[in-house]
């Protein structure tokens, strides 16, 4: 399935408009948790969150970072 990663804090937006397929939701969470680790560690919106869009751009999870 098609997942969409939007990156978004109190002063940035960034849409993902590609996204990526993973075989399950698990597998979009773990990347996503991935992400906003290194985010976190880079010192990059703090505060802010991924928020996992399925195919038809429904929210399904939000990942704080």
């Amino acid at each position: 399935m098609r997942y969409f990663f939007h990156i978004e804090d109190r002063r940035f937006f960034c849409r993902d408009e590609k996204g990526g397929d993973f075989p399950s939701l698990a597998a979009a969470f773990g990347h996503a948790s991935r992400v906003a680790g290194e985010l976190r560690d880079e010192g990059d919106h703090a505060g802010g969150s991924i928020v996992i869009n399925d195919m038809h751009r429904s929210v399904i999870l939000r990942v704080w970072i």
